[in-house]
């Protein structure tokens, strides 16, 4: 029974709509390996638009895959209901095979330097 599950879960695998996302990579890409998305919006809107358009590469599902790196998110990200996809044809957000990408809020702040004297008020 365990083996013909995994089988199953293959066979959607290999059938699914790839949507690959790489800090390397630029929005205006198409999403390939060699060519991915830069943030997670954008695949999500790739992904929404495959659907929309009823395309016969989402038969078996849309797999957004997460290269390694660092994301800084400078608005949420909002994945709605539909964005799920249904039982025969989900969406999955992963990280790439053996790698960790990190989603982070903060920034990065720089320049800082000692105040000298005392800070005046309006």
């Amino acid at each position: 029974m365990v083996d013909d599950q995994l089988f199953c879960l293959y066979a959607l695998s290999a059938d699914a709509a790839d949507i690959y996302v790489a800090v390397t990579g630029k929005d205006q890409y198409p999403g390939t390996i060699t060519q991915p998305k830069a943030t997670l919006g954008a695949a999500l809107q790739q992904a929404r638009e495959l659907r929309r358009l009823n395309d016969a590469s989402i038969q078996g599902g849309i797999h957004i895959i997460i290269k390694e790196g660092t994301y800084a998110l400078y608005e949420p990200v909002f994945i709605r209901p539909e964005d799920a996809g249904t039982k025969e044809s989900p969406t999955i957000i992963e990280a790439a095979d053996g790698e960790h990408p990190v989603f982070s809020g903060g920034i990065r702040l720089s320049g800082w330097r000692p105040l000298n004297g005392n800070l005046k008020y309006g």
